[in-house]
């Protein structure tokens, strides 16, 4: 087995090329959650990049960076509703109209109409806003004027003010969001290089869909099933099939059908689990994560190229397992630049131990610090009812220390 120090983290590469993973890493028993990340980008391999419509990628990581096609502006535009005027002043004549793009150059002492994005026309001068014009009467013509308390500001927007040709304005590695789809369609570009979006397929065992999880002669309903795909979701996972399994031949038979995903997860059976791992021949990478709840899970790559995460059967566990190694793994495969860390004071809960992370469902309060949203113990579902994040507590962390939040969905 080997230790978490010394490993070398697995680079993405251009569009096309193969990306090396050498060699290919032994399984790590117990990892600590922060060392979590490193060790899953050491044992797992980036997926291929593909070039996709940017609209529809949201989800997915730049594998190359986008690159402004034009400038922004393209030409000089009217920053705000206002007037476009030529020469010096104090006064401008204004002419019959609004400013479009047929509209003639202006004369000297001339003034007209534009909407804020019209580009302005030639011999323009300046931009003028409309809270900042007044008008009069010089010689008996109606003329416009800046009003005397007004600055003497330009509301142009000149070409290139927010970008130029050939600028860089979303780097590789960076997740494909809102604001990057409207940034690459003022900037012209429609489709990008990425990975991802990934989608991951799940397998409840042991019965637990349907009618529920068989506890001596009653069932139990099942409260995993129907909200996994949220929480999957919130790791920028699109949710794939939900295939109800029983331990044993059928959980085997799974394996032998043709991939419908890039991702797994398993809940429940790890221990079958566990052994048909080996059976398959498939990479284990990661055996246990010390964290409670939720440590108890497996993270392996199967023969076939596919990822596969188990967790257990306890539905906060899963729920816990899936929200802290998920996001490494799509972090991973996808070779996305880690985020820096939402850290929040945790002004009511010390850790318990100092070899485990503690995994508490917390609430913001008054003062912008976060409480614990049920009692010191073993975590439940119904304290996730209030619950705005799970907060990471450092193995030893005192009562007010900052802790890592994983933003929960809503």
């Amino acid at each position: 087995m080997v230790g978490v120090d010394g490993l070398e983290q697995v680079a993405a590469g251009p569009v096309g090329e193969t990306i090396a993973v050498e060699p290919a890493p032994e399984c790590v028993l117990g990892v600590a959650v922060a060392d979590l990340a490193t060790v899953v980008r050491r044992g797992l391999r980036p997926v291929a990049p593909t070039v996709r419509p940017l609209c529809e990628a949201v989800g997915a990581t730049l594998a190359r960076p986008i690159q402004a096609h034009t400038a922004e502006p393209a030409v000089d535009v009217a920053g705000r509703d206002g007037y476009v005027v030529s020469g010096p002043g104090p006064y401008w004549v204004v002419r019959a109209g609004r400013v479009g793009a047929k509209t003639a150059a202006l004369a000297v002492g001339e003034a007209a109409r534009i909407t804020a994005g019209t580009p302005t026309p030639l011999c323009t001068s300046a931009v003028i806003r409309d809270a900042h014009v007044e008008f009069a009467r010089v010689l008996g013509q109606a003329v416009l004027m800046r009003a005397s308390a007004a600055p003497k500001t330009d509301d142009t927007r000149v070409r290139g003010a927010q970008w130029h040709a050939g600028m860089v304005l979303a780097p590789a590695g960076v997740r494909v969001g809102p604001a990057v789809v409207s940034v690459g369609s003022s900037a012209r570009v429609g489709q990008a290089s990425v990975r991802g979006p990934l989608a991951a397929d799940v397998l409840v065992t042991d019965g637990r869909l349907g009618r529920g999880v068989r506890r001596g002669a009653s069932w139990e309903p099942d409260v995993v099933a129907p909200v996994v795909s949220d929480f999957l979701r919130a790791c920028d996972f699109r949710s794939g099939k939900v295939w109800q399994m029983n331990d044993g031949e059928l959980l085997r038979s799974w394996f032998t059908l043709a991939p419908q995903a890039q991702v797994v997860v398993v809940i429940g059976a790890l221990e079958e689990v566990r052994f048909l791992l080996a059976e398959l021949g498939a990479t284990l990478v990661v055996d246990g994560v010390r964290m409670r709840p939720g440590g108890e899970q497996l993270l392996a790559r199967l023969p076939d190229g596919r990822t596969m995460l188990a967790v257990s059967a306890d539905p906060f566990e899963a729920i816990a397992a899936l929200m802290v190694t998920g996001r490494c793994v799509l972090e991973a495969l996808t070779a996305r630049d880690p985020a820096a860390p939402i850290l929040g004071r945790l002004v009511d809960r010390a850790s318990a131990t100092e070899d485990l992370t503690e995994v508490v469902p917390v609430g913001q309060v008054g003062g912008g610090v976060w409480r614990a949203t049920g009692p010191v113990g073993v975590p439940h579902l119904a304290h996730l009812v209030e619950a705005q994040a799970l907060a990471l507590l450092e193995p030893g962390g005192t009562r007010g220390a900052l802790a890592e939040l994983i933003p929960l969905p809503r």
